[in-house]
């Protein structure tokens, strides 16, 4: 069938590329309508208890993603100088219609009582004697809502506490306000550090982007550079080209037609199609090559290349789309989606291709003979020589080689941890990180972890034993290691109680005052910390870049308090974006290993009907297995976690990596049919001809993934890293390790006349 196609095409090449065009016009009107869409939210999992949880207590709080710390070192920020430049930030911050709210030391109000009577003011109003100065520093320092916020334990570090309005909690609000924040910033003499969900959400969409906008240029100019390295002709850059830009923007179209969008998973798109697409191409250009140089007319030559390796890119294709479509049994939607968009991806490059390069290159003179030898010949037909001889002549060196790679891996194995935290991705060295981490030592962690006591009954936050049990919950939570800046409407109360009940600053000893200060509490602040039938309480922490294992023992603790200390009839949920981040990573995890077993049974299913032979199929797993288990060996050695990206790599790696395999294979299969059934003679022919092509889109996928190696965010390094390492041992398993297997076990070529299992060559 494909024979016949691509006859067709040959025939009417001009009539192809018009349909061609009009079908990308037709996709690319769609492109502008392709949304990009980063937010965290997307990376929880569907139909998930723990999210329907976070989600209801959206409902019945405020959100626990909205806190922005800005943190200054300004000498002395209590200084004169600071004070006033800080007030005129504050007053400026203040007009910006996206903040909610503006806590900083220039506005913080003072409750204090004088003769019987509450008065407020400010902390530190203007001209503020030294010595009060010194004595509210102190007060504050030990304020249970803002001390660790505005100003640091040894007083050197000022903070500016910002609210965003829920409305303006989007990545393109986030942008402008971070641009209004540099902006005013930008006037005052201080060093400024970074903190807050929507800061590092930001940032880090951010940085995504412009890596989204640099790398796929770079990937394509160093698949330019490999492929006119190879050809030395405008038509190998050329066509190619043309073929992979027409399917990235079918898939684009697509994307938009499905209501997909680019998000923190799926902008590595467009790079893998690349990806997969130079590799494709690389097999259609050295098959050209190679039959012209044999003698064969052009016409002769393009319908030769489909019925010798047709079949082996359809195989591939399927092969890819079905590692890709191993995604979609995870249960995280963006995930799910990744996967399909690449399937529909791999498959479209297959198809434009088989169309766009045979009708190119038959509106192209032939090369000249001088072009035709320099292609037989070169660097990659010497490698591939190299390798046959080694295959001949070193078959136990080669099995000792892998057998050794595969106990090192096994050691390693043993030693691999899923123990990542929410902020492992991004490179300690950046400043995302380093502004986190010095905020994190020097004032307050900023991750959000939310508890919610369920007193059992509505009202049941106006009973005194309700609320103690509250604030033991709360002191508990405080002596927890990794849990620090604990609030809860108890601190609020007992403030209450200090300056409008007992003047004691602790929670009321009767629930009818209690009732009483919950009504004079502001309303905004008593929906932050009570849901509407004052039934349930938020205890709000903050708690540092914790790993799974911190958060389970964390959550033990808590269940174990809760049995231990309340009554029948309340409980406590567990709940935030950083317990449900971490929760996501460990669902991801497990469900894409077993997507990853899925995809690989099906691709060894399909490479036994293809063959026609059991052992033949059993033969290629090794070559395939192995490099997957030498990455997760070298994971284990050198400290890369086990974790969504890392994960992917698997699916998505093997899917292209089992490629060589095919191709190789399909090769053997026909050098076995023309050499008469002789397996050396057609191990060695195998190597020098269709082992070239293996060579050289291993080169073009190493290098498409090594630009993945300078990226900020380590998921991106590490997934260039791990990828091009997967490619690596399967181009050497594929050459080396394969051959000598089928040298070693002989198994029977379906096909191949006369052919018998123990033949000597």
């Amino acid at each position: 069938m494909l024979r016949r196609l691509v006859r067709q095409v040959v025939r009417r090449p001009w009539t192809v590329l018009a349909v061609i065009a009009a079908i990308t016009l037709a996709l690319a009107t769609q492109i502008p309508h392709l949304a990009i869409d980063f937010s965290i939210e997307q990376l929880f999992p569907e139909r998930d208890p723990e999210k329907e949880a976070y989600f209801r207590f959206r409902e019945d709080f405020v959100s626990d993603d909205d806190l922005i710390l800005l943190v200054y070192e300004a000498g002395d920020p209590l200084s004169p100088e600071n004070m006033a430049l800080l007030r005129e930030l504050t007053d400026r911050l203040e007009e910006l219609e996206s903040l909610e709210s503006v806590y900083s030391l220039a506005n913080i109000e003072r409750l204090s009582l004088a003769d019987g009577v509450v008065q407020i003011d400010d902390y530190f109003p203007p001209g503020l004697p030294q010595s009060e100065v010194e004595l509210r520093k102190v007060e504050l320092q030990g304020h249970p809502l803002y001390g660790r916020a505005l100003i640091s334990g040894d007083g050197t570090l000022g903070g500016l506490l910002l609210d965003l309005a829920d409305e303006f909690n989007t990545h393109d609000d986030r942008q402008i306000l971070i641009a209004q924040l540099d902006s005013l910033r930008s006037g005052t003499p201080w060093t400024w550090y970074d903190a807050g969900l929507p800061v590092l959400r930001t940032r880090y969409v951010e940085a995504m982007q412009r890596e989204q906008r640099l790398f796929l240029p770079v990937a394509m100019v160093l698949a330019l550079i490999v492929l006119y390295a190879m050809f030395r002709q405008p038509r190998a850059l050329i066509y190619p080209l043309v073929a992979i830009g027409i399917t990235l923007i079918w898939v684009a179209g697509i994307m938009a037609l499905l209501g997909y969008t680019i998000n923190i998973v799926s902008y590595l798109t467009f790079n893998l199609l690349l990806i997969v697409g130079i590799s494709d191409s690389i097999h259609i250009m050295v098959k050209y090559y190679e039959l012209l140089g044999q003698g064969l007319r052009l016409r002769e030559a393009l319908e030769e290349i489909f019925q010798r390796i047709g079949g082996a890119l359809l195989l591939t294709s399927f092969t890819t789309a079905v590692g890709f479509l191993s995604l979609v049994t995870t249960n995280v939607l963006i995930v799910k989606q990744f996967g399909i968009a690449l399937a529909i991806g791999v498959v479209l490059m297959f198809v434009v291709t088989l169309l766009v390069i045979p009708s190119m290159l038959a509106l192209t003179p032939v090369p000249g003979r001088a072009a035709l030898e320099r292609h037989a010949a070169g660097v990659r037909l010497r490698a591939a020589r190299r390798l046959s001889h080694w295959v001949e002549h070193r078959p136990y060196a080669i099995l000792g080689a892998f057998a050794a790679l595969l106990l090192v891996s096994l050691v390693g194995i043993g030693r691999i941890s899923t123990q990542a935290g929410v902020l492992d991705d991004i490179r300690s060295g950046e400043k995302i990180y380093t502004d986190y981490r010095f905020v994190g030592d020097r004032m307050m962690e900023i991750l959000p972890l939310e508890v919610i006591y369920d007193s059992g009954q509505a009202g049941g936050l106006g009973e005194v034993d309700n609320l103690l049990h509250m604030a033991a919950l709360q002191q508990f939570l405080a002596g927890q290691p990794s849990v620090t800046a604990v609030t809860s409407l108890t601190d609020h109360l007992a403030l209450a109680n200090k300056f409008f009940g007992s003047g004691q600053d602790s929670l009321p000893t009767r629930s009818a005052a209690a009732r009483d200060l919950l009504e004079l509490l502001d309303p905004d602040l008593l929906a932050a910390f009570a849901d509407p039938l004052l039934r349930k309480g938020r205890i709000s922490a903050r708690v540092g870049n914790i790993h799974s294992e911190q958060a389970d023992e964390l959550r033990a603790a808590i269940a174990g308090w809760v049995q231990e200390h309340l009554p029948a009839g309340q409980t406590v949920q567990i709940t935030g974006t950083t317990f449900l981040a971490l929760r996501t990573n460990d669902h991801i995890v497990r469900s894409m290993t077993t997507s990853f077993m899925l995809a690989f049974l099906i691709i060894l299913a399909a490479m036994t009907l293809l063959f026609r032979s059991l052992r033949l199929a059993l033969l290629s797993v090794l070559p395939n297995v192995l490099p997957l288990l030498a990455v997760v060996g070298f994971m284990g050695l050198i400290g890369i976690k086990l974790r969504p990206t890392t994960v992917m790599i698997f699916a998505v790696a093997f899917g292209i990596a089992v490629d060589d395999t095919i191709h190789f294979l399909v090769r053997f299969r026909q050098e076995m049919a023309r050499l008469g059934g002789h397996y050396r003679a057609a191990i060695n022919e195998t190597l020098v001809t269709t082992g070239k092509a293996i060579i050289s889109t291993t080169a073009v996928l190493l290098l498409g993934f090594s630009v993945l190696l300078f990226s900020k965010f380590l998921p991106q390094s590490q997934f260039g890293l791990l990828a091009g390492l997967i490619l690596l041992i399967a181009l050497l398993a594929s050459v080396t390790l394969l051959p000598v297997l089928i040298l070693a076990f002989r198994p029977p070529v379906p096909g191949v006349a006369g052919n018998v299992t123990a033949r000597e060559d």
